[in-house]
């Protein structure tokens, strides 16, 4: 009989009793009488109840020893292999090594040391038989689901060939948060660490562990995961409600609960790089997808949680394959040997590639806009920049000035309102038809700050959000929807309600005649009382702004409104999120768009470079400065 343990003398930390052993082991160094005494308790305990024990083969109480030929330090924490056996393998590997060729049997016996080095070394990729490993960890559901998928056409593989990848179902009866993580170390004893990690845990805590601490917990163990796995893909599953949970937990705020986890864990794993998978299939009343007793999913539950799962392969082939060529390739292709169709794709396998935000790249991108352009100071006219009496240029036509008449200066915020400290993070808020069906509302409503481009319908709020701080107003829809606002203005009004207290942009002083109505924007909010402050963009700001672009490769008579706010927010915030950008007629996977969300009205051909413009973001993206959100939330 072999047996291993440690024991504690409470009220007596400095008695932290050390191993001992009976069985096959060898004494290292002995510790107190106080161990002694309860080893001999226990062997007085064994007598009692006939259990023989071999006095030759016990030893202890001891701090270290060597047990089944590994040595065990209790003080420091760790295994190692003893120095015989070390020597002997280094000897092996050596005459391996040196060897033109082996016998069967010294091959077996170098394989047969290796794999027990292995019980105290993480295996190498060396041993690494598959191309790529999936854990899915989660708590009963994975158990049935994994049950499924044996029975159905794509197997429990999940549809992938095992020469591509290998799925590992886990799934534990009750697992707790704090088991999770553990779990992991555990399983990576015996197999290769994880390239896709799925996480579906947390449901059995809530109710039984405060909020705060519990999504503490989960935020605090997934970033565990991301340094113990390297280049990880992390997928976090959102809870799947089951029917009796409210009568399981009677609590009122169980609802609020969950709803707190579910929102705070899967900000924090968009944020550092990782997926959120949401069930909305499963959600609502979902009476018919669970067994009567309530408490797990039926036959058609699975499948709709296993074809979720299945969505994410597309996820698995761009992460082992290529991710890195084509970020290679996006960021060191010139811009004018870019040809659209190789673009697309190479865009399309981007957005399934990993992405982590490169703080380095983007305090890159935050420096050299910058020294080029000076957005906290220069974005807009303020009396600071532009005092009564001056002359500015317009941007365009520098032959063409303005003077700042005290009706003008009257106009201007005294200092610029981006002085403050950055924003955390942002939104960019084009108005491409790939927002469309996107879902991206409340990702977009999360932020800190949110641009939005020529004042947009917010009809859509599912796909476009409602929050609003900026919004940029091009003259040429004021001129073509508004009349210049020389008529009646409720029409324009009631839109710019739908902004709540937005501050509104515009371009006075980039053409003479954008002046007149853009005037007449900060005279009507004036006149109908509204919270809106109106803003110029400086005329110097766009000009350098263009040039900077210029010297990028945009080659365009002038820049969309959506580079200048794209260029505003990676000066004045830390993270920055792009929705609503694509230039082209067709979305990722094929199916035909508008060129707006709202309408298919083009602007005028060759006077923006919108496909250009798509393509620096792209190289941000892929450097982690910024990042894209093509197709679905």
């Amino acid at each position: 009989m072999d047996f291993l343990g440690v024991l504690e003398v409470k009220g007596r930390p400095e008695w932290k009793c050390p191993l001992f052993t009976i069985g096959t082991a060898r004494k290292i160094w002995a510790d107190s009488s106080e161990c002694q005494q309860l080893l001999s308790v226990f062997q007085d305990i064994c007598e009692r109840f006939a259990i023989l024990l071999s006095a030759d083969k016990t030893e202890g109480p001891v701090m270290v020893l060597a047990f089944l030929g590994i040595e065990i330090d209790t003080v420091a924490m760790v295994f190692w292999l003893p120095s015989d056996k070390l020597a002997r393998q280094l000897s092996l590997v050596c005459l391996a090594k040196g060897a033109k060729k082996l016998q069967l049997k010294q091959l077996q016996s170098l394989l047969g040391h290796l794999v027990f080095a292995c019980r105290v070394i993480r295996m190498g990729r060396a041993f690494y038989r598959y191309p790529a490993m999936v854990w899915i960890i989660e708590d009963f559901l994975i158990y049935w689901a994994a049950r499924r998928a044996e029975v159905r056409s794509y197997g429990k593989n999940s549809g992938f060939t095992y020469n591509l990848a290998r799925i590992l179902w886990l799934g534990l009866c009750g697992l707790r948060w704090q088991q999770v993580l553990p779990e992991c170390l555990l399983l990576q004893s015996h197999v290769s660490g994880p390239i896709i990690l799925i996480l579906h845990a947390g449901r059995k805590d809530v109710g039984y562990t405060r909020s705060v601490y519990l999504i503490s917990a989960i935020k605090r163990d997934i970033a565990q995961c991301y340094a113990v796995y390297t280049n990880l893909v992390l997928i976090w599953l959102e809870i799947v409600p089951h029917l009796l949970w409210a009568r399981e937990i009677p609590d009122p705020g169980w609802n609020a609960s969950v709803a707190k986890l579910k929102h705070q864990v899967a900000k924090f794993v968009r944020q550092i790089g990782g997926f959120v998978m949401c069930h909305k299939h499963l959600e609502g009343t979902n009476d018919d997808l669970l067994r009567p007793h309530g408490l797990q999913l039926n036959d058609i539950g699975l499948d709709i949680f296993n074809l979720g799962l299945q969505r994410r392969k597309p996820l698995l082939n761009t992460s082992i394959s290529n991710c890195e060529n084509v970020r290679n390739i996006i960021s060191k292709m010139p811009l004018k040997s870019v040809k659209t169709n190789d673009f697309k794709r190479f865009v399309n396998e981007l957005r399934h590639c990993p992405w982590q935000y490169n703080e380095s790249e983007h305090n890159r991108l935050k420096l050299a806009l910058g020294n080029c352009c000076n957005a906290r100071h220069m974005l807009v006219v303020t009396q600071d920049n532009a005092p009564l009496g001056q002359k500015l240029k317009y941007e365009t036509n520098p032959g063409k000035k303005i003077a700042i008449t005290k009706e003008i200066f009257r106009m201007l915020p005294k200092i610029s309102p981006f002085l403050r400290k950055p924003f955390k993070t942002c939104a960019v808020v084009g108005n491409g038809g790939i927002l469309q069906n996107s879902l991206c509302g409340e990702d977009i409503d999360r932020m800190d700050f949110v641009f939005r481009l020529n004042l947009p319908p917010l009809k859509l709020a599912k796909d476009v959000g409602t929050k609003t701080h900026l919004i940029s107003a091009n003259p040429s829809i004021l001129v073509e929807k508004f009349g210049r606002l020389y008529g009646r203005r409720k029409h324009f009004i009631d839109l710019v309600k739908d902004y709540g207290s937005a501050m509104i942009i515009l371009p006075a002083f980039s053409y003479v005649d954008n002046t007149d109505v853009s005037f007449r924007v900060l005279y009507s909010v004036e006149d109908f009382d509204l919270e809106n402050k109106v803003v110029f963009f400086h005329p110097e700001y766009l000009k350098n702004l263009s040039s900077h672009w210029k010297k990028m490769g945009v080659k365009a008579r002038r820049l969309s409104s959506g580079s200048m706010l794209v260029s505003a927010a990676s000066e004045l915030c830390n993270k920055v999120t792009l929705y609503g950008f694509w230039p082209f007629p067709r979305d990722p996977e094929g199916n035909v768009i508008p060129h707006h969300y709202y309408d298919n009205i083009h602007p005028k051909p060759g006077f923006h470079s919108m496909p250009d413009e798509f393509y620096i973001y792209t190289k941000m993206h892929s450097k982690g400065a910024l990042y894209l959100q093509v197709g679905k939330c």
